[in-house]
């Protein structure tokens, strides 16, 4: 019962003990939030049954109609019980159990979850989680959370000489993209990129469905296979030599936009989303420094957003860009750098033409090749992902928020098959 549960939500305070109204079995909780700006984000569902244990990680919130006007995308998966063949753990046991640990439940409701995780075989996973948890991680911590996660798995796991290769000659974006997101790839208005002053802004939202790596994350029909790039990180737009040019790059689909800067989003997060695999040395070198991932090239970024048009025509109507936010002063900040990445979403591909998303999605394509590919609660902001705590600060990560997502690779699948 919505009605019944908001005033809980609104009284509930860190510290507070359980609230278990008689009516359901439900225990609330509220998630220490040290930061301003910060929030529990995350949207997941565990399951456990006699046999076995669920996950589904997905994009929706909890609130009734909003899945019929919108696009949502979920993964999941099922996971047996330990037996004698069983590995003692996972990245996958370890990494949940560490975020539920962070949520700082009442103790006997976290040992009950994690005795429950501790019991399944995870050793399957056909994905990768990617949490993200408030504070300010150094260290040994550096790389749990948020995008320094995600830039460590694709360091470790994404190889890119598994990838095909691409040619040296660069082309425009403009043209290239157009049937590949179903809409016009030119750069969006202001007024539709910002929302028309008075206005509700543009929504995003999810893909009902999963992109089937572990049963799920069912998005826009995102073609199968190994997705591609180029050699380079920086993955620019190229085509093979003699051959009709290929589009290729990273697409940042969220449905929130923060205060970003340029340089967040090209070196630091992009630089993220950009990482591979190093090959490895011909011969052994000894104190040589890792290679640094390169910054994201303007020209392979694509932000898919929703438009002030869509909003009005869309089945919702303005109702849909109720979970749309950014506001005009985060889309013009530092010389409005994010206009010209900025695409129409459309979800034609997934025959939901007139519903406007609420999905957050990540991924790294060469023409209907993809990479990897990312879903779950993270949006494009720096409290999600995390960022410095301060201009100049190195080897520390400051995140605000609980965000929980997962990152697919061919690899995992391949070994799941």
């Amino acid at each position: 019962d919505e009605t019944a549960l908001e005033p809980l939500h609104t009284r509930l305070r860190v510290g507070d003990p359980p609230l278990m109204p008689s009516h359901c079995h439900l225990t609330m909780h509220r998630c220490p939030l040290p930061y301003d700006y910060g929030t529990q984000h995350s949207k997941y569902i565990v399951l456990q049954y006699a046999t076995g244990i669920r996950f589904i990680i997905h994009t929706a919130n909890p609130l009734v109609g909003t899945d019929d006007i919108s696009v949502q995308a979920m993964w999941h998966q099922d996971f047996p019980l330990k037996d004698s063949l069983s590995p003692p753990s996972s990245d996958f046991e370890e990494t949940f159990c560490d975020y539920v640990e962070q949520m700082k439940l009442p103790v006997a409701e976290q040992d009950l979850v994690i005795k429950a995780v501790r019991l399944h075989d995870f050793s399957s996973a056909r994905a990768f989680l990617v949490p993200s948890v408030p504070g300010q991680h150094s260290g040994s911590a550096l790389h749990k959370y948020g995008h320094m996660r995600l830039r460590h798995l694709l360091q470790q796991h994404l190889d890119v000489t598994s990838l095909p290769r691409a040619g040296t000659a660069n082309h425009s974006r403009r043209g290239t993209l157009s049937s590949l997101f179903n809409a016009s790839a030119s750069k969006v208005k202001r007024d539709e990129a910002a929302g028309r002053s008075g206005q509700p802004q543009e929504h995003g939202s999810s893909t009902r469905g999963g992109s089937n790596p572990s049963e799920g994350a069912q998005q826009q029909q995102q073609p199968e296979g190994a997705a591609a790039s180029s050699s380079s990180a920086s993955c620019a737009l190229r085509s093979e030599q003699g051959h009709e040019a290929v589009p290729e790059g990273i697409i940042v689909q969220p449905t929130s936009i923060g205060s970003l800067t340029s340089n967040w989003f090209f070196n630091d997060f992009g630089a993220s989303l950009s990482a591979v695999k190093p090959p490895p040395l011909k011969v052994p070198l000894h104190n040589v420094k890792p290679l640094q991932p390169k910054p994201l090239s303007p020209d392979a970024a694509f932000v898919v957003w929703p438009s002030y048009e869509g909003i009005r025509s869309s089945v919702g109507g303005w109702r849909s860009g109720g979970n749309v936010h950014a506001t005009a002063a985060n889309m013009e900040k530092d010389g409005k750098f994010l206009f010209p990445l900025l695409h129409h979403f459309s979800g034609e591909a997934a025959s939901r033409a007139e519903c406007m998303p609420h999905m957050k999605s990540f991924c790294r394509f060469k023409g209907q090749q993809l990479a990897y590919v990312i879903v779950g609660s993270h949006n494009l902001s720096i409290a999600a992902w995390g960022g410095p705590p301060r201009k100049g600060s190195q080897g520390v990560l400051m995140i605000r928020s609980y965000e929980l997502s997962v990152l697919m690779l061919p690899l995992l699948e391949t070994a799941y098959r």
